[in-house]
């Protein structure tokens, strides 16, 4: 008998985003390349990562009440190993993290690297902006590699500066990658320094995606 987790990322999966879902761009753009970007745009079906999260949200759920003596027996979100029990609940502090185990029936999610803007196209956007407001806001995010979460209301900058560029979709993420990956090539930081700025918790993720 398939398990909730199967019916539920299967539907994912195969389902389409509901119809009051707030579109960004046009149903002719939805899913296609950015030819100057190279990203793409968001169409109307859940993206693997969007799967993937919701699977380990619901795992944690489940895990936390049954920690509690309040929740069902079994997890209904199964690891594809027959171990069940927390990732690193027991672990050393003087050993290394490992792997807590793959979701089972999670989708792959596509290896994706970081997206740098060219010089060029950086001088292009930081000129279109039209206050200094604007232009104080996009100089600190690409000073400092911050999370577009960790600056609020600057969302709205790219969507006015986008529709001055005609045929971009840039966004705060990519100013995140273009701080880590410049402050990367600089002669005066470490990988350590850039782990610290960026937040990553762990050395190996920075040194995976930016060195």
């Amino acid at each position: 008998m398939p398990s909730h987790t199967t019916e539920g990322v299967l539907g994912m999966g195969c389902a389409t985003k509901p119809s009051g879902a707030c579109r960004t761009v046009p149903a002719a753009t939805a899913g296609t390349i950015n030819p100057i970007t190279k990203k793409a745009y968001l169409d109307d079906r859940y993206k693997p990562r969007t799967i993937r999260h919701s699977n380990a949200v619901l795992r944690s759920f489940y895990e936390f009440w049954i920690d509690e003596g309040a929740g069902p027996l079994v997890n209904p979100v199964p690891l594809a190993r027959a171990e069940q029990r927390r990732a690193h609940a027991h672990h050393n502090p003087l050993e290394p993290y490992r792997g807590g185990g793959q979701l089972r029936y999670n989708p792959k999610a596509p290896v994706r690297r970081p997206r740098q803007m060219p010089d060029e196209r950086w001088s292009e956007l930081f000129a279109a902006l039209r206050s200094n407001r604007d232009r104080a806001i996009v100089a600190l995010a690409v000073s400092n590699g911050a999370r577009a979460s960790e600056l609020l209301g600057v969302r709205g900058v790219f969507r006015r500066v986008n529709a001055l560029l005609v045929g971009t979709n840039w966004s705060m993420h990519d100013l995140r990658h273009t701080s880590a990956l410049r402050m990367s090539r600089d002669e005066a930081l470490t990988l350590r320094n850039v782990q610290t700025i960026t937040g990553h918790v762990h050395l190996s993720t920075t040194a995976d995606i930016y060195h």
